[in-house]
Formats: C-alpha cells, sequence, structure tokens
C-alpha cells in the first residue's frame, strides 16, 4: 500500500474544571505543501493517499447542507444554535473578552 506523509497539522484540547477533555479539535492544516496528502490533513489525507476520490463541487456543498439538517444525524460540519453547549457561549474573566482562555 501507499505510505502516509502527513501533513503537520494543529489540534487544541480544551479541558474542565476536573481536567476531563470537554472539546478536541483536530485537522488544521499548518502547512499544505509538506507531505504527499496533497495539502489535506486528517481522513482526508489518508483518503487521498489511498487513492480513493474526494468530495467536492456543487453535490458536495448540497450533500454537506442536508446532512446539516437531518433529523438525528450525528456528524455535522456545523451546529444549530440551540444545539451548542452553554459553556462555549459563555463569557468570562478567565476565559477573556474574545472567549479564549487567558
Amino acid at each position: 500500500g501507499n505510505a502516509v506523509i502527513g501533513v503537520p497539522e494543529a489540534f487544541s484540547i480544551t479541558f474542565d474544571e476536573a481536567d476531563r477533555v470537554k472539546l478536541l479539535t483536530v485537522g488544521y492544516v499548518a502547512d499544505r505543501f509538506q507531505g504527499n496528502t496533497g495539502g489535506v490533513g486528517a481522513a482526508f489525507g489518508l483518503l487521498r493517499v489511498a487513492g480513493i476520490p474526494l468530495p467536492g463541487g456543487l453535490a458536495y456543498r448540497a450533500a454537506v447542507a442536508l446532512a446539516n439538517r437531518l433529523p438525528g444525524a450525528t456528524a455535522k460540519s456545523c451546529s444549530a444554535k440551540e444545539d451548542v453547549p452553554a459553556w462555549w457561549l459563555e463569557r468570562s474573566e478567565e476565559r477573556g473578552p474574545d472567549g479564549y482562555n487567558l
């Protein structure tokens, strides 16, 4: 099989007051010119190296828009405001005025 030489990616971890993982984000490409994934990270990079075509164009955008609106669907590219946890929206001295931890 093909060897994956991934692009450098950034990720973040947010912890709660008990030091448990509250949020994990992955797949932010830091340098799309490195590696052999064609500049994409995470699962898309693995698919590209395996030779599996990546989705794109109008059909892909329509499928994403539809998937975001399907009742009961768990994987979404964005969340409805009412589905976002309150802690994500809160502002405080600890988090700073822009919402980031100081």
